[in-house]
C-alpha cells in the first residue's frame, strides 16, 4: 500500500523513482472525453507508457510524484483503486448492448455494482466480472464475485481467483434480476467483510469457512427482506407449537416468498434440506436438481415459485427417513391453512409425488385454488419410465398458464 509521503492514488514503481496511475473507467466503458484528456495529459507530462491492464482500465506508468496531483486535475477523472483492501474493478462484456450473443445487458449492471459497491472497505482486494452470456467473456467464474447472464436471469458465483492458485467459483443463485442480483453481491460481501481475514482473498476465504457455511449463512442474511419476513416469522411459529425435537428447514429466500404465484408441495424434507437448512431447489441432491430443470424449463421465473412440504418437519431417526403417515398430515394441515394465508398473489399448488398427493382430499378442504399432481423429480422416479419427466413437464407448464391468470 502506499505510505503516507507518496502522492495520492498513486503506485511506486520498480525504479522506486516513477508513480503510476490508473484512471477509473466504471464497466471498461469509456468516454471520448476521456481519450481527449488521457491524450492531453501524457504529451503535457510526457508520460512514457501507457498499458492496457486486464481489469479493462488504462494505467498511466512513468511519472514523477511531483505532477501526479497536476495529471489528476488534469484528467478530471476518478481514482481507480490498485492496492488498497476494497473493490478494485468491475470486468463487463459488451452484453446485449452490442453483442450477437448477448442475452443480459452486462454493461448496464456492471456500472451500477461498480457504484454500489465502490467505497466499502474489505478484507482483501475485490474484482468482480460481469458476462452477458454463457460464454463467460467477463471471466466471471475467476473473480471473487462472478455474475453470468442466462436467458431466464443472472447467475451469481462467490469465490473465484485467477491468480497462482486458480480457482472457480461455486454458485450461489441462478436465475436472478437485476435487483436481486446486488442484493445478494451485498449480503456476500458483507459477510466476507465481517468473517474475512486481513489480505485473504475470497477464494482463501471460502476454502477456509467451507462453500455449504457461506451459503447457509447468506440464506440466513437473506431472510429478513420484505418477501420472505413473514414466511419466516410463520417458520418460527411452527417450531414455537412444536417444541424441540423437530427439524424444520426454512423457506429459501431465493424463491418468491409471499408474492410467490405456484406452491410446489412435496411429502417431507430430506436429510440434504436439514443439513442446508432450507427447502431449496439449490440443494445438492439430485431431486433438488431436477426439480430446478424443470421449473426453467416450464418458464417459471424463481420469484413466481415457492417450494415447500405437506408435512414442514423431517420424520424419521437420525438420517433414515420415513414415509408420512395420516396422523403427520393431519397434524400439519393447519399450518399448510395458514401458509395459504400468506400467499395471496397464489394461483395454484402442485402436489409432487405420490405420497404428497395423499393429502390431496385434506387440502382441497381448505382452500379452492386448483390442484395439479405430478410425479416426484427424483432419479428413481423419472427413470423408471421415459414418459414420466416430459408428464411432469406438462404438468409444470400448465402450472405455470395457470399461474398467469389473474386472481
Amino acid at each position: 500500500m502506499t505510505s503516507d509521503n507518496e502522492p495520492k492514488g498513486a503506485i511506486l514503481q520498480r525504479d522506486k523513482e516513477t508513480y503510476a496511475i490508473v484512471p477509473r473507467i466504471p464497466g471498461g466503458l469509456a468516454k471520448l472525453e476521456n481519450f481527449k484528456e488521457i491524450v492531453k495529459v501524457v504529451e503535457k507530462y510526457n508520460i512514457p507508457i501507457i498499458k492496457i491492464t486486464s481489469g479493462h482500465r488504462l494505467a498511466l506508468v512513468g511519472m514523477k510524484g511531483e505532477v501526479v496531483n497536476d495529471i489528476w486535475h488534469d484528467l478530471k477523472m476518478d481514482e481507480g483503486r490498485a492496492v488498497e483492501l476494497c473493490l478494485h474493478y468491475v470486468q463487463a462484456c459488451p452484453g446485449n448492448a452490442v453483442c450477437r450473443f448477448g442475452v443480459q445487458d452486462s454493461l448496464g449492471l456492471g456500472i451500477e455494482i461498480e457504484k454500489f459497491f465502490l467505497n466499502m472497505t474489505m478484507p482483501a482486494k475485490v474484482k468482480i466480472g460481469v458476462s452477458g452470456c454463457p460464454f463467460c467473456c467477463g471471466e466471471s467464474f475467476v473473480r471473487d464475485i462472478g455474475i453470468i447472464g442466462k436467458r431466464r436471469g443472472w447467475t451469481v458465483v462467490f469465490g473465484g481467483n485467477s491468480g497462482r492458485r486458480p480457482r472457480i467459483g461455486d454458485v450461489i443463485a441462478e436465475n436472478n434480476s437485476g435487483d436481486e442480483v446486488k442484493t445478494l453481491a451485498k449480503l456476500c460481501l458483507e459477510f466476507y467483510a465481517a468473517n474475512g481475514k486481513k489480505k485473504e482473498r475470497t477464494a482463501r476465504f471460502i476454502e477456509r469457512i467451507g462453500i455449504d457455511e457461506f451459503k447457509k449463512a447468506i440464506k440466513e442474511g437473506m431472510c429478513s427482506q420484505p418477501h420472505i419476513a413473514p414466511l419466516i416469522k410463520f417458520h418460527h411459529q411452527i417450531k414455537d407449537d412444536l417444541g424441540e425435537g423437530y427439524e424444520i428447514p426454512l423457506f429459501d429466500p431465493c424463491d418468491g416468498g409471499i408474492k410467490s404465484k405456484a406452491l410446489f408441495l412435496l411429502e417431507a424434507p430430506g436429510p440434504k434440506a436439514v443439513k442446508s437448512g432450507f427447502i431449496s431447489r439449490n440443494n445438492p441432491d439430485p431431486s433438488a436438481k431436477n426439480m430446478d430443470r424443470l421449473l426453467v424449463e416450464s418458464g417459471f421465473s424463481r420469484g413466481e415459485t415457492i417450494l415447500w412440504n405437506i408435512v414442514p418437519w423431517y420424520v424419521g431417526k437420525e438420517r433414515k427417513i420415513r414415509s408420512i403417515n395420516a396422523k403427520d398430515i393431519d397434524t400439519s394441515m393447519p399450518y399448510l391453512e395458514c401458509l395459504l394465508k400468506l400467499l395471496p398473489e397464489l394461483r395454484v399448488i402442485i402436489l409432487v409425488g405420490k405420497k404428497a398427493q395423499s393429502a390431496k382430499k385434506k387440502i382441497s378442504k381448505i382452500t379452492k385454488l386448483p390442484l395439479i399432481v405430478s410425479y416426484h423429480p427424483s432419479n428413481q422416479s423419472i427413470n423408471r419410465d421415459k414418459n414420466r419427466r416430459p408428464d411432469i413437464l406438462k404438468k409444470f407448464k400448465d402450472a405455470k398458464e395457470i399461474s398467469n391468470n389473474p386472481i
